[in-house]
């Protein structure tokens, strides 16, 4: 018989596809992405979609410093005015050490992307791949805070390689608004199964 009083009692976790920070607590994972293997993109959500539309809008960042241009015959939820209705999103593959699974970090808050840009531009420690990343989460909603920290090098679990290398993902769907975990539309609409991130 299973006691949730017990002192080796450990509360159960719901595995999901997505690192998201929705309670207040600390979260540890490694980031699997090599830096020049991020995919950048911009994401919206339609206002009101019409049966058979799809909810998220996408398009690629063309790396060329301007904004996309929204269709005439999509509208996009915004919150006001000066609203443009989408935002820029940076796409990793993580391994999360909490829930020992792999998972994606879409991120479109600038304190996260300013920190992992420092990293990759830093002269020493500038590969993320190499080490544990831990952000903690204090308050909620306007009143959040996040404290970000990263540990010394160290090598993976055995287990986690393990789990690692058996994962498919494919980070170049986001930008395309398919699902980066479903190998069958991959091979559906044409995608090369190299694109997968894998560790050798």
């Amino acid at each position: 018989m299973s006691n949730p009083f017990s002192k080796n009692y450990i509360q159960p976790i719901k595995i999901q596809n997505y690192l998201r920070f929705n309670e207040e607590g600390s979260y540890l994972f490694r980031i699997i992405t090599p830096k020049e293997s991020v995919v950048s993109y911009y994401k919206g959500f339609i206002d009101n979609p019409e049966e058979g539309q799809a909810k998220v809008w996408t398009a690629p960042d063309n790396q060329d410093g301007k904004m996309p241009i929204v269709p005439d015959n999509i509208n996009l939820r915004k919150w006001d005015k000066k609203d443009s209705g989408y935002k820029l999103y940076w796409a990793f593959v993580v391994y999360n050490l909490d829930t020992q699974n792999i998972q994606i970090w879409d991120i479109s808050q600038k304190v996260f992307r300013d920190y992992l840009f420092s990293i990759a531009s830093g002269k020493i420690k500038n590969d993320w791949t190499k080490f544990d990343i831990q952000v903690t989460k204090t308050g909620q909603k306007t009143d959040t805070t996040y404290n970000i920290i990263n540990n010394d090098n160290q090598e993976l679990t055995k287990e986690a390689q393990k789990i690692i290398k058996e994962s498919y993902v494919n980070l170049e769907a986001m930008e395309k608004g398919g699902d980066p975990f479903d190998e069958d539309t991959f091979i559906e609409e044409g995608y090369d199964q190299s694109d997968a991130i894998e560790i050798s």
